[in-house]
Order: C-alpha cells, then structure tokens, then sequence
C-alpha cells in the first residue's frame, strides 16, 4: 500500500493484505491526517495482496472514492469501484492501463514530479536499484504484460514504487527503459 499526500488530503493505492488498514492508518497519522482525509483509494490490481484491507479502509475513509481498471472489478469485493482507464485522473495521477499482470491492471503517474507507481506491472529489488520485469509466475498474460513495460518506459520517469520490491527513488526510467 501506498499513502500519496497533497496538502491535507491522501489517496491510498492498494490496501495491502487482509489485516494492513491498521498499519495504513499509522501511516496517514505519521503524515498529521486520518482516514478522514482520504478522498481516494485506487486498486491497481485484484489479487489479494493489493486488495486485501479494502472494506475496513473504505470504512475508515467513509467518504473516499474508489477505483480499479474495469477489466479487475468483477474480481473486487468490498466496496462500490468506480472503473478508471489511460488518460483519466485521479488525484492528480495520470492512470495508464497496464494489462497483463491481470487483465485490468493500471499504472498511476505523477507527470510533474516524474512519480510512477506501477503496482505489479514492474517489480523492485530488495535494496531500491534496480527495477525488475513482471514476475512470471503471477502474471496472467507475459506478452501483454511486456507490452505495458514497453509503454511504461515512455515516460519520464525519475522515481518508481512497486507492488513488491523497495521504490526506486532516482533513475527510475533509465532502469525501465533497458527492461523494454
């Protein structure tokens, strides 16, 4: 899960493992702001590791949106999901499709600031210097999912977090770029 700040408000990108809405709270307190202060919550994926703390979080931010690629809300219980696709913006983030992973998965960018959060469609290391490729054994359809690290590094990107891996916090996009 990843808590993105503007001001006072946050939007949450994916809600971790079932048990995680505590930890994500401690987060926002960290940050000086509650569940009260979360507008949107955005799923890049439907496994349950990303999905996994959506109702508690939806209770905890009563009044937050959410959101998913289409394609992955059938798969997703827990809360009222609005579908999202390439071009469309949430908070501020551009959301790039990303098939592959699974069929709905997308991608969330932050063009002024060159902010990628690419929820499984790349992975990190352990150590945040390097960036790696969609994993094989959790990828639903390898060929589409290459495709979107194609799309992916034609961005401009500068930092990199993941849904496995630590975030890359520099030269995100040279690394992505030499994996397509």
């Amino acid at each position: 899960a990843y808590v993105l700040t503007r001001g006072n408000r946050a939007a949450v990108v994916d809600t971790g493992n079932a048990g995680s809405a505590d930890e994500i709270g401690e987060v926002l307190a960290m940050l000086g702001l509650t569940y009260d202060d979360v507008g949107q919550v955005v799923l890049t994926h439907h496994h349950p590791d990303h999905i996994g703390s959506l109702p508690e979080v939806m209770v905890g931010a009563a009044t937050a949106d959410a959101y998913a690629g289409a394609l992955d809300i059938p798969n997703i219980t827990g809360a009222d999901i609005t579908a999202v696709g390439d071009g469309d913006d949430v908070f501020g983030l551009q959301v790039i499709e990303t098939p592959g992973h699974t069929p709905g998965s997308i991608s969330l960018f932050d063009p002024g600031i060159g902010l990628l959060v690419a929820g499984d469609a790349l992975r990190g290391n352990d150590d945040g210097t390097a960036v790696l490729g969609p994993d094989e054994r959790y990828t639903s359809d390898m060929e589409t999912a290459l495709a979107s690290v194609a799309q992916l590094a034609g961005l401009d990107v500068q930092a990199a977090g993941f849904g496995h891996g630590q975030p890359v916090s520099a030269g995100a996009g040279d690394l992505i770029r030499a994996l397509a």
